[in-house]
């Protein structure tokens, strides 16, 4: 009868036990709906022998993640953070752990091309006497002014005044045009492209002047090979950002005999050199990168190589450019388990080109999150289209977003002609970019 009296409460209490933990799934707080149910059926002091054995340690819930952490699980290139690497949501003796974040946000637009008509209507708006290129872009201006950092592809070099404003094939882009990016909020700024030695060695080295005279971070263009290995890294909020960019070619031309200056074009040894240094300096490594075939929206198999390549070598981002048109954005498998964003082609920002496909561009943003210790991730990557419009005069050069782009506004476009509905521009993104990366009103 001893050994009855003995093992029948254990019994009753692997019993409770059992039936309490269908309970504990929907309970807040699992060891305390435990502790009453025992306590309900045994008392209070046979509950004190055993409060010492009964423990619930729980997993961290991803679900809850925004209400225990203060952010949005991080999707994209990480997918949700697991256990594995923000560690235990509680310390030993119960209390919860804080998790230090870091987030910077992030946007990208593609080639600011400016043609002797973009140039000339910005000195009619200044009345003859200065060129005024603001009021093109002010329908865009907010979301490049709140990014913490914004870059652009500067195409039409900044040859400075001893060189006349000059149009396609061999552009020189007035001074204004630096000073209405600087205003805009335009932090990084690359010119590695077709176009860098468009007013020769001279007119390089006054573009890379130019820019490295003002607060921004100048990407693309070197002095001198010693320059060409210091590579650029931008800090914010806690994020670092190594920056490396590269262009296909320089239409033919060349640098002279002798010159000390370099022309960042695409190596692939040289691009992985450039990345495993990059990733010794900074939480993040971008390549803004002028590839591709115009008039196209298809990547062509160099840039898929390319693209692969960087993956490859564990690069976060690739911002794409030269094609004059939009490309998709897509994600590349990494070798360590996350993923390299790759926009294909942002198009041309500002240009004076005639087809709608030249006029079809688009802001890239995304940001970059980081938790403790962990590795840095890209999230909420969004793909906002822009129209360029003017009219049949060449003239009256403004940037829409395309959800504010009407179709009475097109019918006055010089491009119409060409398209005469403005809904082939929603069309063409629809076609072109996947629309996990669309705003909501494209869906």
């Amino acid at each position: 009868m001893k050994k009855i009296y003995l093992i029948a409460p254990l019994v009753v209490i692997l019993v409770i036990i059992g039936i309490t933990a269908i309970k504990v799934i929907n309970t807040q707080d699992p060891s305390t709906q435990i502790a009453d149910d025992i306590t309900e059926a045994l008392g209070s002091e046979a509950v004190e022998t055993i409060s010492d054995t009964v423990e619930y340690k729980g997993e961290i819930d991803m679900s809850s993640y925004m209400e225990s952490v203060g952010l949005p699980v991080p999707s994209g290139s990480h997918g949700d953070l697991s256990a594995e690497v923000l560690g235990k949501s509680e310390a030993d003796n119960g209390t919860k752990l804080e998790y230090s974040t870091e987030k910077l946000s992030f946007l990208a637009v593609g080639d600011n091309l400016i043609h002797s008509s973009v140039f000339s209507d910005a000195l009619e708006i200044g009345g003859g006497e200065k060129y005024i290129f603001d009021s093109m872009y002010e329908n865009v201006a907010e979301p490049i002014r709140n990014a913490d950092l914004s870059f652009i592809n500067q195409e039409s070099p900044i040859a400075g005044e001893e060189f006349a404003p000059s149009n396609y094939p061999m552009f020189n882009t007035p001074v204004e045009m630096g000073d209405t990016l600087l205003g805009l909020g335009f932090d990084i700024i690359s010119i590695a492209n077709n176009h860098m030695l468009d007013k020769f060695e001279k007119g390089y080295r006054n573009h890379i002047d130019f820019w490295s005279s003002k607060p921004v971070t100048l990407i693309g263009g070197y002095r001198n090979s010693e320059d060409y290995e210091n590579i650029r890294v931008v800090e914010k909020n806690g994020i670092s950002i190594a920056l490396l960019a590269y262009t296909y070619g320089t239409n033919g031309m060349s640098l002279p005999n002798g010159s000390e200056m370099v022309i960042p074009l695409i190596n692939e040894k040289t691009i992985v050199r450039h990345i495993t240094a990059a990733k010794k300096k900074a939480d993040v490594v971008m390549v803004s990168i002028h590839w591709g075939d115009e008039g196209t929206f298809t990547p062509n198999q160099q840039q898929r190589r390319l693209a692969q390549l960087m993956a490859d070598n564990c690069v976060d981002v690739v911002l794409g450019h030269h094609s004059h048109t939009i490309q998709p954005i897509e994600w590349y498998e990494r070798p360590d388990g996350k993923k390299t964003l790759v926009a294909f082609s942002l198009s041309n920002f500002m240009s004076a080109q005639e087809k709608p496909m030249n006029m079809l561009a688009g802001m890239l943003t995304f940001d970059l999150e980081q938790i403790s210790d962990a590795d840095t991730v890209v999230t909420n990557v969004l793909f906002t289209p822009t129209v360029t419009y003017y009219n049949n005069s060449w003239r009256g050069f403004k940037l829409y977003f395309l959800k504010d782009y009407t179709q009475e506004l097109h019918s006055s476009a010089r491009c119409s002609k060409f398209e005469p509905d403005s809904s082939y521009y929603t069309n063409t993104v629809k076609k072109v970019i996947d629309s996990d990366f669309l705003p909501e009103y494209f869906k």
